[in-house]
């Protein structure tokens, strides 16, 4: 089922907003027949009883790692907006969030999707991208996944070791990445922390102003019991939390919308490109001040861009998987229902959700990473997905029918191409520049081995060589000392104890494919080289 279709699904189901005439007539229907039929009453006790006991074991069911504990703390402020408010108070993240959800009628709840949880390490997936065979990647993602599904790829490697920049150099470290298809379509959250001094960004936080509430949400406000600050990604370090999200069209291969939710403790700090959760369901600007917000948000988000490179290079993670899928192992993980069932609490609830939610241990599939002694850097160019920049869907009421991108009818929204001067932004994809750092003792002549190549000089050419300062000097250097119209690019990198002795080898055993005898040029599939320079810098720096 498709957004629009889920979409569609759901606002039938949702009540009209206080205040309407349609509203009024509701209330009023239903007064008059709980006054003539007494057992209405009895029946919506048993129906909120059944939602709370279904919403209290799915926020204990799972495997407690951090992606699927976040998933929950959607899914729990999705309920709590139905169960207080309505299907229409429904926050922004709800756009791509609801993906992860199904909505269930009968008890007006949110239900997870069906979860796989992994364990892996993205230093690893990295490695995988930029050295491995061309044809591990001629599996197709809907091949390796099953629909409706939500895959959770949890990272054991310290956030610390993958960081890269993005615009306004603000530097991100991953954590993880979940993702749920649903036909060509592909909804993908990462978790996410940005690199800076928590105290100081808390401080800032208390003078920070929230946008004024929509007309319909006026009265809506955080749980008071909540605390604005800045949130630890992981407790104890100087990581802000902050959750990206995305939607996918695999047949256009493009990204249709971009989220990028920062935690402040009592609310989500939203910077996004939907021009539709500034609009009504007529196109307009729910308030006048709206088309500014938006305009500053579609220009912020291209700051962030480097992030959703990163989104679209985790697409092939399910090849990744499936291509070390020997190597996996099982892992039991008892959730905390396993730890409650004993409680009163626990035991009324299970008594009224289906079997299927009586979840006690979960099998995470876990993936040994490779030990590295090194610290590299690497260079990702991301699949070819376009940002969708030539309009944005328009809500309309659930009864009308607008026209999908391609022309075709499709009920509650409508497909607009952007009339607005301030929505065109470049959105030409970028290479990531990611780093990975392992701790290294001082050698007698510590440096780096980099691997670089210009666009110039064909298919398969590669620059191998060392320096004692940065890669990054080396390149400007190289590009400035030729007259190739085409600058070097830094495929990877890595930090070696002994650069000299290390150049020196990794030279001998690529002899064969030397380009020239007098120029560091080498003509082999990356592939071949990235093993040669790895075992070499590893044997480096294990000489004793």
């Amino acid at each position: 089922m498709s957004f629009d279709e889920r979409m569609k699904e759901i606002n039938s189901w949702a009540i009209p907003l206080e205040g309407t005439p349609e509203r009024k007539w509701l209330d009023k229907r239903l007064a008059i027949e709980r006054e003539q039929n007494p057992e209405i009453q009895k029946k919506i006790r048993s129906t909120i009883e059944t939602a709370q006991a279904l919403i209290y074991t799915q926020q204990n069911n799972g495997a407690g790692l951090p992606l699927d504990k976040t998933q929950r703390e959607y899914n729990n402020e999705y309920n709590n907006r139905v169960f207080k408010y309505s299907l229409r108070h429904m926050p922004t993240s709800f756009n791509t969030m609801e993906a992860f959800n199904k909505f269930l009628p009968p008890t007006a709840t949110f239900k997870l999707q069906k979860e796989k949880d992994y364990l892996l390490s993205f230093v690893d997936y990295i490695d995988f991208i930029t050295s491995a065979e061309t044809s591990a990647f001629e599996q197709r993602i809907e091949d390796l996944t099953t629909e409706g599904v939500i895959y959770s790829y949890n990272g054991t490697h310290v956030p610390y070791e993958l960081s890269f920049k993005c615009g306004g150099d603000e530097e991100f470290c991953v954590s993880g990445i979940s993702m749920i298809r649903h036909g060509k379509e592909l909804n993908i959250m990462m978790l996410a922390g940005m690199i800076c001094d928590l105290d100081e960004a808390t401080a800032n936080l208390s003078r920070e102003q929230i946008r004024s509430a929509p007309p319909h949400k006026v009265g809506m406000a955080p749980d008071p019991n909540l605390e604005r600050k800045a949130v630890p990604l992981i407790e104890g370090k100087n990581l802000w939390r902050t959750i990206v999200h995305s939607r996918i069209d695999l047949e256009s291969s493009s990204m249709d919308v971009r989220y990028v939710a920062q935690d402040w403790g009592d609310t989500f700090q939203i910077c996004t490109d939907d021009i539709s959760t500034f609009t009504d369901e007529k196109g307009n600007f729910i308030l006048p001040e709206y088309e500014e917000v938006a305009k500053k948000a579609v220009q912020n988000i291209s700051k962030y861009q480097s992030l959703f490179e990163f989104i679209k290079a985790c697409i092939n993670i399910p090849v990744f998987t499936h291509y070390n899928d020997d190597l996996f192992r099982t892992e039991r993980h008892p959730t905390k229902l396993k730890e409650l069932q004993a409680s009163t609490k626990a035991r009324k609830a299970l008594k009224l959700v289906p079997n299927s939610e009586k979840i006690f241990l979960r099998e995470v599939l876990f993936l040994i990473s490779e030990d590295s002694n090194t610290s590299s850097r690497k260079t990702i160019y991301s699949p070819n997905i376009k940002i969708e920049t030539s309009g944005f869907w328009k809500t309309l009421p659930i009864d009308s029918i607008g026209q999908d991108k391609a022309g075709q009818p499709i009920h509650g929204r409508t497909w607009v191409e952007k009339t607005l001067s301030w929505v065109e932004e470049s959105t030409a994809a970028k290479p990531i520049h990611t780093r990975s750092n392992s701790p290294l003792k001082a050698g007698a002549n510590p440096g780096f081995i980099y691997v670089m190549r210009c666009a110039a000089h064909g298919k398969d050419i590669f620059k191998i060589g060392l320096t004692k300062r940065t890669s990054e000097l080396r390149a400007q250097e190289l590009t400035g000392a030729t007259a190739s119209p085409d600058q070097f690019l830094i495929v990877e990198d890595w930090e070696v104890k002994d650069c000299e002795l290390a150049e020196r080898l990794i030279h001998e055993r690529l002899s064969e494919h030397r380009v020239n005898a007098k120029r560091e040029f080498f003509k082999a599939r990356y592939i071949e080289i990235h093993k040669i320079v790895s075992d070499t810098i590893s044997y480096v720096d294990n000489l004793s």
